[in-house]
């Protein structure tokens, strides 16, 4: 019998948005594009609905590398 259930809408118990931005980053450098981590964490929760639906309106701004310091 079930007797529990946790729900966590992010933010009340891990606040995961910036995790999920790092990861989007990543695996945009492993494709050989760099988004800057700021505009990444902009996107609504940085869910990939977000970050797609971004790129295809072209809100993003994105090279083919990564700038140097």
């Amino acid at each position: 019998m079930l007797k529990a259930v946790i729900f966590d809408l992010d933010g009340t118990l891990v606040d995961s948005v910036s995790l999920h931005a790092q990861a989007w980053q990543v695996a945009f450098k492993e494709h050989g594009y760099y988004i800057p981590y700021e505009q990444l964490l902009d996107t609504p929760t940085a869910e990939a609905r977000g970050i797609l639906g971004s790129l295809r309106s072209q809100s993003f701004t994105t090279s083919r590398s990564e700038p140097s310091l």
